[in-house]
């Protein structure tokens, strides 16, 4: 399952918020600390952003500078391997690189926040839905070849995480979502898909928001937040996503500002949970 092997991406930016604390708690700047690797002060803000992997002998040099202890220097060694070795996404073609960041930190949450308001997020998604939305999703010729067929397989195994229980996830849709003209079929088969997933799984909650709201504050744009225990290191992060890619929105203010937005829409505009599973077996 993807979310018990090894995870890079959450690694390297464990890695890179305690070089952080631990450069500050030492009152060393980005310049004092690119004197000792003699390397540019570009390089330690790199680091310190988990933008790059970076060399172990960097990450012990750095800590013996700041004044770190041998446990931490042996702790962050080891996040030094992980962080270098290949995530299980890695086989699978996509966009950007910015698309594999966001699958390192989706293996690692322990639960997320999704609000859509054009497409079915990808946790929900059947095959059919997959493969009739992104055969158009961008101009002829400009997906990599074979990329629709691994975004098949990855969807699929990144839904092993909400199927087991490993991950809870709370999702608003706009009723638009069940509108976009994908085929009847494929629209009824995934709206009974959704419906067994909200209804059978206590990790997973789904509201609607009906078109009769009219306007809310979800019209400006589809988002999601990746929530992560305390224990491991890593602070809750926001995307939004569109012909830029993945914007990843890490500052806790930023944060906070989706996170309410999330709730306001949750408990003013949205559906109850219960009476959202009856308007979805309403459009059944």
């Amino acid at each position: 399952m993807p979310g018990t092997r090894p995870n890079p991406t959450a690694s390297r930016r464990v890695l890179a918020a305690q070089l952080r604390r631990l450069r500050l708690a030492a009152g060393k700047s980005t310049e004092d600390a690119a004197r000792e690797l003699m390397a540019s002060s570009s390089k330690i803000s790199r680091l310190e952003s988990g933008e790059r992997t970076p060399q172990a002998r960097d990450v012990r040099d750095l800590a013996r500078f700041y004044g770190a202890t041998d446990d931490d220097i042996e702790h962050m060694q080891l996040l030094v391997s992980e962080a270098r070795r290949k995530g299980w996404w890695a086989d699978y073609s996509t966009e950007e690189e910015q698309g594999e960041n966001y699958l390192g930190l989706e293996s690692a949450a322990s639960s997320m926040d999704v609000f859509e308001n054009l497409r079915w997020p990808g946790l929900l998604q059947t095959e059919a839905v997959t493969r009739a939305l992104l055969k158009d999703i961008r101009l002829p010729g400009a997906l990599p070849l074979g990329f629709i067929d691994d975004q098949v397989v990855l969807r699929r195994k990144r839904q092993e995480r909400m199927l087991s229980g490993e991950l809870s996830a709370h999702f608003i849709l706009d009723e638009g979502v069940f509108h976009r003209p994908l085929g009847v079929d494929v629209v009824d088969a995934q709206a009974r898909h959704v419906l067994d997933i909200a209804n059978d799984l206590p990790n997973v909650t789904l509201q609607i928001v009906a078109l009769r709201r009219g306007s809310y504050p979800g019209l400006d744009g589809s988002f999601l937040i990746l929530q992560y225990p305390k224990e491991s290191g890593l602070e809750d992060i926001a995307f939004s996503e569109g012909l830029h890619g993945m914007l990843l929105m890490e500052r806790p203010s930023v944060v906070d500002k989706y996170r309410k937005v999330f709730s306001g829409i949750a408990s003013e505009y949205a559906l109850p949970p219960g009476e959202s599973l009856d308007w979805l077996r309403g459009f059944l």
